[in-house]
């Protein structure tokens, strides 16, 4: 389990059996102007984000890691991160930020912090994170922190219910 402090974040392993935690999940994962950029559809009911929760939990039985991300300075949550083992040397990275926490350098201080603590395992040679072409934001924090681009993904990724849409694949090595 990742346990990460940045300057302004804590990075915690999901809380096991806390309901609280549930619903500030649920607020970020169902929120439509947010998810129209992920590979996932809009969660509707918490009963999905609760699934997704457990997902997430299960992610460490398999070597990966998933963690929320909250506030040093009160510990309000921010948002949730997963940190998934690809191939035996290369983990792919993904995460989601609720809109309060936008346009703070959240999304970039995390990142930073991740990547570089990934590295850092004897058996992670390459950290991977995927995201959708018409995310500006994303593609501009995933070179801030020193991601290449490698390639398009040609309708990689689709919503529920959506058409395939682009995406762009980066990576950072060692």
């Amino acid at each position: 389990m990742i346990s990460l402090a940045t300057e302004r974040l804590q990075l915690a392993g999901f809380p096991r059996g806390e309901r609280s935690f549930v619903p500030g999940l649920h607020r970020l994962l169902s929120d439509p102007e947010l998810m129209r950029f992920m590979n996932m559809e809009t969660h509707h009911e918490p009963w999905d984000t609760a699934v997704y929760a457990g997902e997430c939990a299960m992610l460490e039985r398999h070597g990966g890691h998933a963690c929320a991300i909250y506030e040093r300075d009160g510990g309000a949550f921010v948002g949730v991160l997963t940190l998934a083992p690809d191939t035996a040397h290369s983990w792919i990275f993904g995460g989601y930020l609720q809109r309060t926490a936008h346009r703070k350098g959240y999304a970039l201080e995390v990142t930073r912090a991740v990547a570089e603590w990934a590295l850092t395992q004897e058996r992670c040679h390459r950290v991977s994170a995927q995201c959708d072409v018409r995310n500006a934001a994303a593609v501009a924090v995933l070179e801030r922190a020193g991601f290449e681009l490698e390639g398009l993904l040609k309708r990689a990724w689709a919503g529920y219910g959506e058409p395939p849409r682009d995406a762009y694949s980066y990576a950072v090595t060692r």
